[in-house]
């Protein structure tokens, strides 16, 4: 009873996985104690063993590396793997939910699919009932239409976007160019300003000695003629105070 629940395709998919990678075998050998495995696989897991080389499923341990291709397994894995698809693609089809058959026509009238019973039924009988696979196709056709559609869209867009984006290349050149020239123009204009300082402040520094020297000239005139007019004063009183003492005169009379 329980060999009768049992899913024969899970089984199959079973003995034909490898117990190393756990995935379908791959170029799978034999080895001395009869368990298969991918060539690869057990390759890998005897690498930098010399002798005793265990089983990876039984641990039983061989003194050779001793590996047979096995030619059999190989095609029961690949007549596996079409069992497998073929299964998947019949579980794919939809089924009538009311009378348990494949849904392969499409009312267009309900927009729904259907399945040959429903067709002859009261009622489809008088609806538009087209094969799934021609709705199929005017829903690609449709689709296409559409992509084609979005994609002439994004096309537009991205041409758009990379002439915004060239605009604003072009935009920020010009900005670099223009501080370049702004700056250029103000260190000349700096330029100009440090040399009228540098002419104004010789001139004034200039102006400043010329001042100067007119002054030291003047104060030396001035204290030549104070020295001539004191020394005169001091001959004068010398000459009247001898006039005063010939004379038998008093010096306040006199002055």
């Amino acid at each position: 009873m329980a060999l009768a629940n049992r899913n024969p395709v899970k089984d199959l998919q079973d003995e034909v996985t490898c117990a190393i990678c756990l995935d379908h075998f791959k170029d799978p050998v034999s080895i001395e104690c009869g368990h298969c495995f991918c060539r690869a696989c057990i390759v890998q897991t005897w690498r930098g063993i010399r002798t005793n080389f265990p089983c990876p499923q039984c641990r039983k341990t061989s003194k050779w590396k001793f590996l047979r291709p096995n030619r059999l397994l190989e095609n029961v894995v690949d007549i596996s793997n079409r069992l497998l698809f073929t299964k998947e693609k019949e579980e794919c089809i939809k089924h009538c939910k009311k009378h348990q058959e494949p849904l392969k026509f499409y009312c267009q009238v309900d927009a729904e699919e259907i399945c040959v019973i429903c067709r002859e039924s009261v009622d489809h009988r008088s609806h538009v009932v087209l094969p799934v696979e021609e709705t199929t196709t005017d829903f690609k056709v449709d689709i296409q239409e559409r992509l084609k559609a979005l994609r002439s869209k994004a096309a537009d867009i991205k041409k758009i976007k990379d002439e915004e984006e060239e605009t604003a290349c072009k935009l920020q050149d010009e900005i670099v160019q223009k501080r370049k020239m702004v700056a250029s123009e103000f260190e000349a204009l700096r330029q100009l300003l440090a040399d009228q300082e540098k002419h104004i402040t010789h001139r004034l520094e200039n102006m400043q000695k010329t001042v100067m020297q007119k002054h030291k000239d003047r104060i030396s005139q001035l204290n030549a003629q104070l020295s001539s007019t004191q020394k005169r004063i001091n001959d004068l009183e010398k000459n009247a105070g001898a006039f005063c003492q010939v004379r038998n005169v008093g010096y306040s009379d006199v002055f």
